[in-house]
């Protein structure tokens, strides 16, 4: 296509991080609904309990801060634009497919932001109670809170590298 670099083509056929090739992008979306749905669902069942909780989730909803929801729900989008883009590379095409890229990236870097905040304030809260920080994965091995500061740190590595 004239206009288009030739790497931006190859780029957007190949770049495995916003692309999702065969990806069923329909029922991705349905499953977000449900995971937002079930996580309102969740905040509501347990803010019932007090005031402290409402209050918790008003300030902190889990699909902001504990699940990465805008940035699936835009990365979805990008992957929607990448694929009119492959269908007719047009110039239109291509500003639209960068653009949802840059959304992508923004939440993404948010997302990362949103989670840290919320696991530090989780993280002080378990301190202040006197609980011992320490979490299990599914094969048993523990996970303490500089693990997961270090997963964190990595995520937010790789969402600065998608800014260069």
């Amino acid at each position: 296509m004239q206009g288009i670099p030739q790497q931006f083509l190859e780029s957007a056929e190949s770049d495995p991080l916003f692309a999702a090739e065969g990806m069923d992008l329909e029922r991705a979306q349905v499953m977000l609904d449900g995971i937002e749905e079930l996580a309102s669902t969740f905040e509501r069942v347990d803010g019932s309990h007090s005031l402290k909780h409402r209050l918790f989730y008003a300030r902190y909803p889990i699909t902001k801060y504990a699940l990465p929801i805008p940035f699936l729900r835009s990365f979805i989008e990008s992957e929607r634009c990448r694929r009119r883009f492959l269908a007719r590379p047009t110039p239109q095409a291509a500003e639209e497919l960068v653009a949802s890229w840059s959304v992508s990236q923004r939440d993404l870097a948010t997302g990362i932001e949103r989670f840290s905040k919320l696991h530090a304030l989780l993280y002080r809260l378990e301190e202040k109670s006197g609980d011992v920080v320490v979490a299990h994965d599914v094969f048993g091995y523990q996970i303490s809170k500089k693990d997961v500061d270090a997963q964190i740190e990595l995520m937010r590595k790789n969402a600065r590298i998608l800014f260069e």
